[in-house]
């Protein structure tokens, strides 16, 4: 059995305009699909290593946590629920989630997901550290699961039944009594990777946006993720998708026909997002040639922020463009403050350097992390006001970011 072309068979979507309720009745119920899910992530795993990744249960503990009423773990209380995320030694650049909560992160995705430079291969010398603090290539795995959790919270496998077949199609396929067996689920599979038809494609494809649209929502709801990291991950998949099998674009195993392929254009997906949080900011952001605009103006005069030794320029612009954009639609100016990275450390000290940039939310009680900046000593007491800024005094870089966000309205 191919276990790629088993998975995929079930990634499937509707109309944009879906909105999945708990109430509607569906050919297969949550039981079910629970079964048939786990009968998936058995192939799954038998085909592949996967163990348990404490880093990036962390990243999930984040999103659920922020978005109880949507994403929920097994609680006791409800008939769907999410599992831990496990790392899968499966080749290729992958993020998949099961039809029964289960979720699998290759090494390759995370090695290239956490590669510092935005382009070209992954460079295991330059990979971002794995803790706490790290914030760009943090956010865009957080991006990558709130993508992959959408794809459970929008219900895809049972709508992909039912859109395919409904109940009378479904009982003319595997019988009146609609089993969850191992057999039946095998005859659902074949007989919907046989259907290479631009409508079933299309499914797929349609899917894929729900996803990311559903996404953009529980991200928006965290603290350290911002759904600008989305984009640059996209941007990243962009410039190298012909050096690497990634599922779903060039894996010769789902793509059969020149005319057949069930995922969309990566290109799209950039400028649905980029669509996406323009409008989240009453058009105030808007972005152009990977630049980022704010009012109508390149932001900080150049559209682009600073590269890092923790992050591309394309990643930490993007980051900080989906933050300002959240802050926008919060109506959260004001609130913008300075934290120290390290805990143990006074922010009053004029030596202290490393913070922070955060806003606290006007529409919950969280603090969100804007950017990571570095100031020269005594910068962090001028911008609040503490001393005497110098006559003729050149702000750093991050300072002057610093000074444009606060004075943002």
């Amino acid at each position: 059995m191919n276990i790629r072309k088993f998975i995929l068979t079930f990634a499937l979507g509707i109309t944009l305009t879906f909105t999945p309720t708990i109430s509607e009745a569906y050919v297969f119920n949550d039981s079910q699909e629970h079964i048939l899910g786990e009968m998936i992530a058995s192939e799954y795993e038998a085909s592949s290593h996967s163990w348990h990744n404490e880093y990036l249960n962390c990243i999930k503990d984040e999103l659920i946590s922020h978005n109880p009423s949507k994403l929920n773990v097994n609680d006791g209380r409800h008939t769907r629920y999410l599992y831990p995320v496990k790392e899968s030694a499966q080749q290729g650049l992958d993020a998949l989630t099961i039809p029964s909560g289960r979720t699998y992160i290759t090494t390759q995705m995370i090695d290239f997901v956490f590669t510092i430079p935005s382009t070209g291969e992954t460079n295991f010398r330059q990979q971002g550290i794995r803790n706490g603090i790290n914030l760009y290539q943090r956010s865009m795995m957080g991006a990558i699961l709130a993508h992959e959790f959408s794809h459970w919270y929008n219900r895809d496998f049972q709508r992909k039944i039912d859109t395919l077949y409904g109940e009378e199609g479904m009982t003319k396929l595997i019988g009146t009594s609609h089993e969850a067996t191992r057999d039946n689920l095998i005859t659902i599979m074949t007989d919907i990777t046989q259907n290479q038809t631009a409508p079933n494609a299309r499914f797929s494809v349609e899917n894929e946006y729900l996803a990311d649209k559903q996404a953009v929502e529980f991200i928006n709801n965290c603290q350290q993720i911002s759904v600008g990291s989305l984009i640059s991950f996209l941007y990243r998949l962009q410039m190298n998708e012909n050096k690497y099998v990634v599922a779903g674009v060039n894996d010769k195993h789902v793509v059969l026909k020149e005319d057949y392929n069930p995922h969309p254009d990566t290109a799209e997906r950039i400028r649905r997002l980029e669509n996406q949080v323009s409008q989240m900011s009453n058009g105030r952001v808007v972005f152009s040639n990977k630049k980022f605009y704010l009012d109508g103006k390149l932001f900080m005069g150049t559209g682009t922020l600073s590269a890092t030794n923790e992050g591309s320029s394309l990643d930490r612009t993007y980051y900080v463009a989906g933050e300002v954009a959240n802050l926008i639609r919060e109506n959260s100016f004001g609130r913008i403050r300075l934290r120290p990275i390290n805990d143990n450390v006074d922010e009053n000290n004029p030596n202290t350097t490393d913070y922070y940039l955060i806003y606290d939310s006007a529409s919950s009680n969280r603090a969100r992390v804007l950017d990571k900046v570095y100031l020269e000593p005594k910068e962090a007491l001028y911008i609040r006001g503490e001393l005497d800024t110098p006559n003729g005094y050149n702000f750093s870089d991050d300072a002057k970011l610093v000074k444009a966000i606060a004075y943002l309205k």
